[in-house]
């Protein structure tokens, strides 16, 4: 019996620590109100979790990203789109 208990216990545990798929609109930058402060950031949550949906990243300031960034997602018919936020003129360096 207590095997089944700590195992129905680990199975709870493990639905809930995995995070839901992504979808909608989603901030960068370094506002400090952003989604993610990093490209970087905000796509490796996107490698991580995924999409279920169409995504927008927008660009909210200037960026600079000190690591490679890199997209690896299955999109089946969705769509993802990074552009910068209404209104701002946002450039990303990559160094």
């Amino acid at each position: 019996m207590k095997k089944i208990t700590l195992f129905l216990i680990a199975l709870t545990f493990s639905f809930t620590a995995m995070a839901a798929a992504m979808h909608g609109t989603y901030t960068v930058g370094t506002g400090g109100t952003e989604s993610y402060s990093s490209l970087k950031a905000a796509v490796d949550a996107v490698n991580t979790n995924g999409i279920d949906g169409d995504l927008l990243l927008e660009i909210t300031t200037n960026l600079t990203e000190t690591s490679n960034v890199w997209l690896g997602v299955n999109t089946s018919s969705n769509t993802i789109t990074i552009k910068p936020a209404s209104g701002v003129n946002a450039t990303i360096t990559f160094t």
